[in-house]
Protein backbone atom coordinates (compact mmCIF):
# COMPACT_ATOMS: atom_id res chain seq x y z
CA UNK A 1 0.00 0.00 0.00
CA UNK A 2 1.53 3.27 -1.13
CA UNK A 3 0.34 6.74 0.83
CA UNK A 4 1.41 10.47 -0.98
CA UNK A 5 0.31 13.61 0.78
CA UNK A 6 -3.36 13.51 -0.07
CA UNK A 7 -4.26 9.64 1.24
CA UNK A 8 -6.91 9.64 3.97
CA UNK A 9 -5.72 8.58 7.47
CA UNK A 10 -9.03 9.03 9.37
CA UNK A 11 -7.24 11.35 11.88
CA UNK A 12 -6.40 14.30 9.17
CA UNK A 13 -8.84 15.50 6.08
CA UNK A 14 -7.44 13.90 2.72
CA UNK A 15 -8.38 17.46 1.23
CA UNK A 16 -5.41 19.51 3.67
CA UNK A 17 -2.84 18.18 1.68
CA UNK A 18 0.61 19.33 2.95
CA UNK A 19 -1.41 20.36 5.81
CA UNK A 20 -2.04 16.61 6.77
CA UNK A 21 1.96 16.21 7.09
CA UNK A 22 2.22 19.56 8.94
CA UNK A 23 0.11 18.07 11.32
CA UNK A 24 1.33 14.78 11.68
CA UNK A 25 4.94 16.25 11.99
CA UNK A 26 3.49 18.95 14.48
CA UNK A 27 5.41 21.62 11.73
CA UNK A 28 3.12 25.05 10.98
CA UNK A 29 5.82 25.93 7.80
CA UNK A 30 5.06 24.19 4.73
CA UNK A 31 8.81 24.56 3.84
CA UNK A 32 9.67 22.55 7.10
CA UNK A 33 8.10 19.68 6.12
CA UNK A 34 10.94 17.11 4.93
CA UNK A 35 8.60 14.39 3.90
CA UNK A 36 6.93 13.44 0.51
CA UNK A 37 4.78 10.38 1.35
CA UNK A 38 5.22 7.29 2.65
CA UNK A 39 4.18 3.05 1.75
CA UNK A 40 3.44 0.41 3.95
CA UNK A 41 6.18 -2.92 3.47
CA UNK A 42 4.88 -5.00 6.29
CA UNK A 43 3.02 -4.93 9.53
CA UNK A 44 6.21 -3.08 10.52
CA UNK A 45 8.17 -1.83 8.13
CA UNK A 46 8.12 1.38 6.12
CA UNK A 47 9.78 3.23 3.61
CA UNK A 48 9.48 7.11 3.62
CA UNK A 49 10.75 9.53 1.03
CA UNK A 50 11.64 12.87 1.52
CA UNK A 51 12.97 15.77 -0.50
CA UNK A 52 16.40 17.86 1.06
CA UNK A 53 16.52 21.64 0.18
CA UNK A 54 19.57 22.94 -1.04
CA UNK A 55 22.09 20.32 -0.82
CA UNK A 56 21.72 18.10 -4.05
CA UNK A 57 25.18 16.81 -4.84
CA UNK A 58 26.88 18.19 -1.97
CA UNK A 59 27.87 16.40 1.42
CA UNK A 60 24.66 15.30 4.10
CA UNK A 61 24.20 18.08 7.13
CA UNK A 62 23.64 15.52 10.01
CA UNK A 63 20.76 18.03 11.46
CA UNK A 64 18.74 17.04 8.11
CA UNK A 65 19.06 13.57 8.64
CA UNK A 66 17.84 13.95 12.11
CA UNK A 67 15.06 15.86 11.42
CA UNK A 68 13.87 13.59 8.70
CA UNK A 69 14.06 10.80 11.52
CA UNK A 70 12.24 13.03 13.29
CA UNK A 71 9.36 13.55 11.20
CA UNK A 72 9.56 9.84 9.59
CA UNK A 73 8.65 8.26 13.32
CA UNK A 74 5.92 11.36 13.52
CA UNK A 75 4.10 10.06 9.99
CA UNK A 76 4.46 6.57 11.04
CA UNK A 77 3.37 7.13 14.62
CA UNK A 78 0.18 8.99 13.72
CA UNK A 79 -0.81 7.77 10.24
CA UNK A 80 -0.08 4.08 10.75
CA UNK A 81 0.12 2.81 14.35
CA UNK A 82 -2.97 4.98 15.27
CA UNK A 83 -1.20 7.53 17.78
CA UNK A 84 -3.39 10.47 18.72
CA UNK A 85 -2.34 13.67 17.38
CA UNK A 86 -2.03 15.36 20.81
CA UNK A 87 0.04 13.15 22.08
CA UNK A 88 3.73 14.48 22.87
CA UNK A 89 6.35 12.38 21.67
CA UNK A 90 9.51 12.49 23.08
CA UNK A 91 13.06 11.03 21.34
CA UNK A 92 14.94 10.49 24.09
CA UNK A 93 18.19 9.20 21.76
CA UNK A 94 19.18 8.63 18.53
CA UNK A 95 22.22 7.94 16.79
CA UNK A 96 23.48 7.09 13.39
CA UNK A 97 26.49 7.70 11.54
CA UNK A 98 26.62 8.88 7.98
CA UNK A 99 29.45 7.53 5.07
CA UNK A 100 31.79 10.55 4.85
CA UNK A 101 31.30 9.75 0.89
CA UNK A 102 27.49 10.24 1.00
CA UNK A 103 26.46 13.09 -1.31
CA UNK A 104 22.58 13.84 -1.05
CA UNK A 105 20.78 13.08 -4.52
CA UNK A 106 20.09 15.28 -7.41
CA UNK A 107 16.59 15.77 -8.18
CA UNK A 108 15.19 12.14 -6.84
CA UNK A 109 13.52 11.24 -3.29
CA UNK A 110 15.94 10.56 -0.14
CA UNK A 111 14.26 6.86 0.66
Amino acid sequence: MSNSLLADYGQVDRRDGIDALKKYVHLHREEAVLLTGWSVRGSDRYTVTARWPAAAGGPCEPSLVTQTIRQSCLVVAHAERSVPLAHQTLMERLDFSLDRDYRVPRDEPVT
